[in-house]
């Protein structure tokens, strides 16, 4: 299977945003209430979501852009689980909650890590 290898721009766009997602989720981990989603959310708008597949070879591109729906699919269920997590009043639930962020975050971070080494 061929890899998939793209522009240096866009690698250093995913790995910015791979290392702002391990923050998080060190975040998240330690149990803090109020983690800043908000500046990931806009780092993705303004920097990941905008991407294009320009430099990109035309053989791989359909590939790449799956990888940045499904990161985008993430990106509103991280949400939606946060809102979930900060409502939460019972400790069980709020346990469930954190584990659920962490593990959409480690599934971004997956994604992230995909498309900086090019491996799939």
């Amino acid at each position: 299977m061929t890899k998939l290898m793209l522009p240096n721009s866009h690698r250093q766009c995913y790995q910015e945003f791979k290392q702002a997602l391990e923050d998080l989720q060190v975040t998240v981990s330690s149990g803090q209430s109020d983690p800043d989603l908000a500046g990931i959310q806009r780092f993705f708008q303004e920097q990941v979501a905008s991407l294009t597949a320009e430099g990109i070879d035309p053989s791989l591109v359909s590939r790449w852009q799956s990888v940045q729906t499904e990161m985008h699919k993430q990106m509103r269920l991280l949400a939606v689980d946060l809102t979930f997590f900060q409502a939460s009043r019972q400790l069980s639930t709020r346990e469930q909650r954190q584990r659920q962020i962490v593990s959409r975050l480690q599934t971004s971070i997956g994604y992230c890590e995909v498309l900086v080494t090019g491996e799939t």
